[in-house]
């Protein structure tokens, strides 16, 4: 878990690098390209973190319901698809590639089921 971690933070760490290259040279496929394998290692370092400490329980409560780290999972891996159109857009038209990077964070701010089950965990 912790080389996990320190990958993820890795990548994480190289986000203000590859928004640098991005702001400058906005509409280069290369920047474009290095943004969305940016952000997809840190998507995939995300899941295989979240995937491993919940495959056996290993490292959250043994009550928590099967449906929510699933939901969890699948909530996570919606990350990666984004980038992923995006970078296959770069070829195509780069201003809708920039385009798909901007609503890249809207996945994470409109709230979905697991954050729901957070909210009433909370009140209890």
């Amino acid at each position: 878990m912790i080389w996990l971690n320190i990958f993820f933070l890795l990548f994480i760490g190289l986000l203000p690098l590859s928004t640098a290259l991005l702001g400058r040279h906005d509409l280069e496929r290369v920047t474009l390209i290095a943004y969305g394998l940016n952000l997809l290692a840190a998507e995939f370092l995300l899941y295989a973190s979240f995937w491993y400490a919940t495959v056996p329980h290993h490292l959250v409560e043994a009550e928590l319901d099967a449906a929510i780290i699933r939901s969890g999972r699948r909530r996570i891996l919606l990350g990666p698809c984004l980038p992923a159109i995006a970078i296959f857009l770069s070829f195509v038209n780069p201003l809708i590639s920039l385009g798909t990077y901007v609503v890249f964070p809207m996945i994470f701010v409109l709230p979905g089921r697991i954050d729901a089950f957070w909210r009433r965990q909370e009140m209890t």
